[in-house]
Order: C-alpha cells, then structure tokens, then sequence
C-alpha cells in the first residue's frame, strides 16, 4: 500500500536529490501525461520505469 501514497514536490525533491521547483515541473509532468490530478508513489514510479518490486 505504500505505492498509493500521494507524492508532494518537497517530498520527490528530498527522494531524488533535486530543486524543489524541478520536483514541481517532475509533478505537473506526471499530471499531463497519465491526465490525473493527484500524483501517487505508482504514477512516480512508472514514469521514471522504476522497479518498485521489492528483492526477494
């Protein structure tokens, strides 16, 4: 369930070592391109093709 957390752009920011205006322009990125208006862990992970499955 963690994957279904909302993200916020000072939150992107501090997980990827960016500005948090890069975070924000990430975000409505994220927004256009799935046509969402709330952008959850999932939508980040697909978007940047992140494996979010966990090593076993």
């Amino acid at each position: 369930m963690e994957q279904l957390q909302v993200v916020t752009a000072k939150e992107l920011a501090t997980l990827m070592g960016v500005h948090v205006n890069t975070a924000k322009s990430f975000i409505s990125d994220i927004k256009q391109e799935y046509d969402i208006s709330v952008v959850l862990k999932c939508h980040v992970y697909s978007y940047f093709k992140v494996n979010a499955k966990k090593a076993q």
